[in-house]
C-alpha cells in the first residue's frame, strides 16, 4: 500500500501538466531555448511574436511559427519571420526519455532553423521536474556556420497560478558573452478557447551581453488537438 501511494504521490508530481509554448526560434520550450517537451500526437500549437528592438536604430522584427504532433514523443514544425532571407527555417524535436521513477527527468533531441547555413542548430536538452510549481531545463547546442559552436543551455519555468506562468533562461555564446532573457505567459479568454490560449510577454538579451541585439518581445501561443 504504502510503495502504491508513493508511486502515485511521484506519478502527480513528475507528470503534472506541461504546457506547449512555442520558444522565439520555433520549438516547443521556454523563451528561447527548446526544452523536452512535445506535443502529443495530432496536437499543434501556433504562435505570433512582435519583436520590437531596444536599438531605434535597427528593425523590429515578427515571428510566426506553428509545430504539430504527428506521432508520439515527437513534434515538426516550421518557422517564418520578417527577419529571415532563407524563407521558412524547419524543426523537428524527438523526446527520447520520458520521466520515470528511477530517472526523474527527460532527454530530448532536436535540429532547428534548418537547413540554413548559418544558423542550422543540433542541439540535445533535460528537464527536471524540482518541485510541483517548477521546472529546470539544461542542454547543449550547437550551431553550423562556418565553424561549430557549442553552447550551455540553462532555463527554468514557474507555475505562480494555473493561468500565470513566469520563465527564464540563459545561453552562452562566443567570446564569454551569454543571453538571458525573462518573460511571462498568462492563460486569456479560458471559456472562449478552452484555456488553450496564452499572451506571452518577454525581454531578450535582457542585460545585453550578446552578439544579437535586446528586444521586448509580445506575442500569443495557442494550442489545440486537430
Amino acid at each position: 500500500m504504502k510503495k502504491a501511494l508513493t508511486s502515485i504521490i511521484l506519478t502527480l508530481i513528475l507528470q503534472s501538466t506541461s504546457y506547449a509554448f512555442i520558444s522565439f526560434y520555433g520549438p516547443t520550450g521556454l523563451l528561447k531555448i527548446p526544452t523536452t517537451e512535445t506535443l502529443n500526437a495530432k496536437e499543434y500549437n501556433v504562435s505570433s511574436d512582435l519583436a520590437i528592438n531596444t536599438n531605434k536604430n535597427n528593425s523590429s522584427i515578427h515571428m510566426y511559427a506553428i509545430n504539430i504532433g504527428l506521432i508520439k514523443n515527437t513534434e515538426f514544425g516550421i518557422l517564418g519571420s520578417s527577419d529571415l532571407s532563407e524563407g521558412v527555417y524547419l524543426n523537428a524535436k524527438w523526446n527520447i526519455k520520458p520521466y520515470s521513477e528511477k530517472i526523474p527527468f527527460k532527454t530530448a533531441i532536436g535540429i532547428k532553423n534548418f537547413p540554413s547555413s548559418d544558423n542550422s542548430d543540433l542541439y540535445i536538452v533535460g528537464s527536471k521536474r524540482i518541485h510541483k510549481d517548477t521546472t529546470i531545463h539544461f542542454g547543449n547546442s550547437n550551431k553550423f556556420s562556418n565553424k561549430i559552436h557549442s553552447s550551455i543551455l540553462l532555463g527554468t519555468l514557474y507555475t505562480y497560478t494555473q493561468t500565470i506562468l513566469f520563465a527564464g533562461d540563459i545561453s552562452s555564446e562566443s567570446n564569454n558573452k551569454y543571453n538571458l532573457s525573462l518573460g511571462f505567459y498568462i492563460n486569456i479568454f479560458q471559456k472562449k478557447f478552452n484555456n488553450n490560449l496564452y499572451f506571452k510577454g518577454a525581454i531578450l538579451n535582457l542585460i545585453k551581453n550578446s552578439n544579437e541585439d535586446s528586444y521586448i518581445s509580445l506575442g500569443i501561443n495557442y494550442e489545440n488537438f486537430m
